[in-house]
């Protein structure tokens, strides 16, 4: 897959391109161990999926949430940054 074309890593060293956006490091750097070579392929993050509330009057997902003090029947406090209204969800 490497085409053998020079170029310059996302770290600023020198390597080649294993496709035509990305250039592999030469020196190791985005390789699993610094012993192999990089595939060029990334990892696969499992992210934990986060869902944050809409604001009740607006409708935006513009919103701060307010300290642990503030929580009430287990719900968190919120403050919409565009219209300005607080409320728990």
């Amino acid at each position: 897959m490497n085409s053998g074309k020079p170029g310059t890593a996302p770290c600023g060293h020198p390597g080649y391109h294993v496709t035509a956006n990305y250039v592999t490091c030469g020196q190791g750097c985005d390789a699993v161990k610094k012993s192999e070579p990089s595939d060029g392929v990334p990892e696969v993050l499992e992210l934990e999926p986060t869902t944050r509330p809409m604001c009740q009057k607006c409708g935006s997902i513009n919103l701060a949430k307010w300290g642990k003090e503030f929580r009430s029947g287990g719900k968190d406090f919120w403050c919409c940054k565009d219209c300005g209204k607080s409320f728990h969800a």
